[in-house]
């Protein structure tokens, strides 16, 4: 029997801080964009607290609980192609179960944006890069914990031959915790914890804090989620969840979202 696969985003948004007019997303927001096309279609409900080949992006403690040995996953998608043509995001990822508490994943995202001129000596050309490595291992029967590592490259374009670009580096940790629930066979609920991007301000070269408006810090942020999964029976099943997040760097803002998956 073939499964079809419904996703419903049933609550997805952004709320400003107190005492906040703009939001200001920094340097290389893309950090914060999932690359799961399930978690994008239910509001980015779900990218914390389910396991998947892509949580070396989202949460990469619950690739603890994977039940494969290994696993890999492509991702490529248009980005914002309603204001800008040639924009896109492409990522990589694949992990690897050391051993029954310990895992590694190593993950590759690449933001393109399109080439426009402004001047005789100005082309711009946005292009963000990002290299993960990542290992998360178990605490306890139900809890993991997770360490990632980022090196970043960030161009805005060439001024006068003058490339415009900066590199960087950031870290994150995770959290995941994972309940079976016994009164319905194969049911569960999890729950996962992500603070992302922490690190130094990205600094790009030939540019003077005068020349530009733009915060050059990291896309800090916090994110608390949870979820449950129904199996009614084989062909009927459920999935819940539901993210809340926190943008402490450069300034503060919160989203939040909440979605189903029927499968």
């Amino acid at each position: 029997m073939k499964k079809i696969s419904v996703l419903i985003a049933i609550l997805a948004v952004a709320l400003p801080a107190l005492a906040q007019d703009i939001k200001d997303y920094g340097a290389v927001p893309f950090m914060n964009i999932t690359t799961n096309a399930r978690w994008a279609g239910m509001g980015d409900a779900g990218a914390v607290s389910v396991v998947e080949t892509t949580s070396v992006f989202d949460n990469p403690a619950a690739i603890s609980f994977y039940n494969a040995r290994g696993g890999a996953g492509i991702t490529f998608m248009p980005w914002q192609s309603n204001i800008a043509n040639k924009s896109s995001l492409t990522a990589l990822s694949g992990m690897f179960r050391i051993d029954e508490d310990n895992s590694v994943s190593l993950g590759m995202r690449l933001l393109t944006g399109p080439e426009s001129f402004t001047g005789d000596n100005i082309r711009l050309r946005p292009y963000d890069f990002d290299l993960s490595l990542a290992y998360a291992s178990k605490l306890s029967r139900n809890i993991s914990v997770s360490a990632t590592a980022h090196y970043i490259h960030s161009r805005i374009g060439i001024v006068d031959d003058r490339r415009i670009d900066a590199d960087g580096f950031a870290f994150d940790v995770g959290a995941f915790y994972a309940q079976p629930v016994h009164s319905l066979k194969g049911a569960s609920w999890k729950l996962g914890l992500r603070v992302a991007n922490l690190g130094p301000d990205l600094k790009y070269q030939h540019i003077s804090p005068g020349d530009h408006t733009g915060s050059n810090s990291l896309p800090g942020k916090a994110v608390f989620g949870g979820s449950v999964f129904l199996p009614f029976t084989p062909d009927h099943k459920i999935l819940l969840a539901g993210d809340i997040g926190y943008q402490f760097m450069p300034t503060g803002s919160v989203d939040a979202g909440l979605g189903v998956e029927y499968t």
